[in-house]
């Protein structure tokens, strides 16, 4: 029979396949927070979240019953996560992609911004919703669904991934790992496009470094690749947002099962069997973690400290 241990095993697994790491110019402020609010820590464990708090980039948020808080991210963004709710912000660098990215698991938000300058995605299991303006409230419920209103402004772009839940809890379960190694798959997919764009990257900054001659198309295309691997950085964000997302919800079924006696005993084998299948992913998704910080947390940083010296030279001559 299915048990606790499955249960802990992908709140494990998956829970560390988070990124927080810190970028200067990426920061997020408790404005306000009732009842129980809390923020998944560098340790993987959940501590209460305070009034007036600084969050860096990269944090998850959840809120209990009758719980509410709070944030503006990055004097950009304005976010009411209500009671219920789980929101995370992706480590997108924002002020140098002009995109501020999230995602909303479950529960309802309300989300609002005065700028048009940057676009703002907000994430859900089957749906990617862009805005540049306005207000919007949002909430997905248990089934994944995703409902939106507009209060103000207007919606840029509404992305429909096409992707339906299953009626029942079996089908759900291998639904829910079908759609972790799809978007783990995207996810490998993602790291070599990123791979190659940087070794070109670095080509062009090694040709712009040696060259004499005029340099504006040189330099327009290093722009180009700066700005192709600041959207591939999004796309690796969005992808890790999406098998967290069926990780929580194939948690949900294992834990619906675990909590009632009328499943019939080849039920429970059949999940039983979906979770074994997905422990033998283990090494892999370690990996993509592994390589999912060290891009985050290293790479990309010298990547656009990089691309900032070149355009201060420029200004400079």
């Amino acid at each position: 029979m299915t048990g606790k241990k499955d249960c802990y095993f992908l709140i494990i697994l998956f829970g560390q396949l988070l990124g927080r790491y810190i970028f200067a110019s990426e920061i997020s402020v408790i404005q306000s927070v009732s009842n129980g609010a809390y923020v998944l820590s560098q340790r993987n464990t959940w501590e209460h979240v305070y009034e007036n708090e600084k969050l860096t980039s990269g944090f998850r948020i959840k809120t209990e019953v009758g719980a509410s808080v709070s944030i503006v991210i990055n004097d950009v963004l304005n976010v009411i996560l209500y009671e219920n709710s789980l929101f995370e912000l992706n480590e997108n660098f924002s002020d140098k992609s002009n995109v501020i990215s999230c995602a909303l698991f479950y529960g309802s938000s309300e989300f609002w911004t005065s700028t048009s300058d940057k676009k703002i995605r907000i994430n859900t299991p089957f749906k990617i919703i862009s805005i540049t303006g306005g207000k919007i409230r949002i909430s997905v419920d248990e089934g994944n669904n995703t409902k939106f209103e507009v209060l103000s402004g207007r919606i840029k772009d509404v992305v429909d991934l096409n992707e339906v839940n299953p009626p029942n809890n079996v089908n759900k379960a291998s639904f829910y790992v079908e759609m972790i190694d799809n978007y783990m798959k995207k996810l490998k997919s993602y790291y070599k496009m990123y791979e190659e764009l940087s070794l070109t990257f670095e080509g062009l900054i090694e040709n712009r470094l040696n060259t004499r001659q005029k340099t504006t198309p040189l330099v327009k295309e290093i722009e180009r690749k700066f700005t192709e691997i600041m959207n591939t950085v999004l796309m690796m964000n969005e992808a890790k947002n999406r098998i967290n997302m069926f990780a929580i919800s194939l948690r949900k079924v294992v834990d619906a099962k675990n909590e009632t006696n009328n499943d019939s005993n080849s039920d429970i084998s059949d999940v039983s069997n979906i979770l074994e299948e997905l422990k033998m992913k283990q090494e892999e998704i370690i990996t993509l973690k592994g390589k999912y910080n060290n891009i985050i947390s290293s790479e990309v940083i010298s990547i656009i400290k990089t691309y900032e010296n070149l355009k201060n030279n420029r200004k400079r001559k």
